[in-house]
């Protein structure tokens, strides 16, 4: 049976907004400094937007190498009338490099009544509705008829998607090349954010990939063909079939190459090894424009997941899997004996 990990679509890079008068703000990237749980308050933090987030447009795209026989590659967005939660760490939490944590969701003493949700902040607030920011454009995808512009029209209470029948192209832009989001106004003014394509990550990596305690692990891809402010953000969960507990997590910069050191591998491993766990690396990058109340993003991303091997941890369904005489344990691992 295929376990295939959750990909999760998670706005990346810190990024300033600026606008003036009436026109459309648009962003450009810019490095911050802010509050963060790392060691040295010097460290920038790469998480964003600056301010509460009401709304987000993404571009994904498959890796340079597609497992299926199609690529999948989407522009999508959802507007809201309220800030979006988050939860309590994410990688782009974080300052750079990498570290071991746990996601938490929400929890709200009293519970939530009336209408209102618990929010990551642990505070009740009302749910939010849907709104519409006018047609959007986003020129600087390609789409398989050859156009250059993409229109993503604005119905009611619905996310924005393109027109039925277009397709994009894969890649869906060409790296290095400027994309640039228009929003006529609507609910929020009229805004416009300019951002990077980025292309597919091109991960130079064996699958599945060996990890072992007490060692380093390397980690291998394409970097862009000139530096840009994309980045690198790591997932190794060894524990995706149980209940939920610690990950290592990663923000790295796109420059090819980084080894995650043996000392996080053996404190991630001592803490609990499952079934099927992986490794994620997810290219991205990320726009802010201002609006009124917060911000709205436009990002892009480019996953790729591999499962993880090494002595001792061979993942099963049930005993036929495993070597003899080795058995099928409760945590879905080949183990000695019954």
């Amino acid at each position: 049976m295929n376990k295939a990990p959750i990909l999760a679509v998670l706005a990346v890079v810190m990024l300033s907004v600026t606008g003036c008068g009436g026109e459309a703000a648009r962003s450009q990237p810019s490095s911050v400094t802010g509050d963060s749980s790392a060691p040295a308050p010097s460290v920038p933090k790469v998480f964003g937007p600056p301010g509460p987030e009401r709304g987000v447009f993404q571009l994904s795209m498959d890796s340079a190498h597609p497992s299926g026989e199609v690529p999948f590659r989407v522009v999508s967005g959802s507007v809201f009338d309220v800030e979006l939660g988050r939860s309590t760490f994410t990688e782009e939490r974080m300052a750079e490099g990498c570290v071991i944590a746990k996601i938490r969701g929400p929890a709200c003493e009293p519970r939530c009544e009336g209408g209102t949700g618990c929010s990551y902040e642990g505070l009740c607030k009302p749910f939010g509705a849907r709104v519409q920011v006018g047609e959007v454009t986003i020129s600087g995808l390609t789409t398989e008829s050859g156009d250059e512009r993409v229109s993503l029209p604005s119905v009611s209470g619905e996310p924005y998607y393109p027109e039925p029948g277009v397709q994009l192209a894969f890649p869906a832009c060409h790296e290095g090349e400027p994309l640039t989001l228009s929003a006529e106004g609507g609910y929020y003014d009229a805004f416009g954010i300019d951002t990077t394509c980025i292309a597919p990550l091109d991960v130079t990596l064996p699958t599945p990939l060996a990890v072992n305690r007490a060692e380093p692990l390397e980690l291998s891809w394409v970097p862009p063909a000139s530096p840009m402010p994309s980045r690198i953000l790591v997932v190794l969960e060894l524990t995706q079939d149980g209940p939920p507990g610690e990950r290592l997590f990663c923000n790295l910069p796109d420059t090819g190459h980084y080894t995650i050191s043996a000392e996080l591998v053996t404190g991630l491993m001592d803490l609990g090894v499952r079934g099927y766990p992986y490794l994620r690396l997810r290219r991205a990058i990320v726009a802010y424009a201002a609006v009124d109340g917060g911000f709205i993003s436009f990002g892009s991303q480019s996953p790729w997941v591999t499962y993880l091997s090494g002595p001792n941890l061979i993942s099963c369904m049930d005993s036929s899997e495993c070597p003899i005489p080795q058995t099928c344990s409760q945590d879905l691992l080949c183990v000695d004996g019954p």
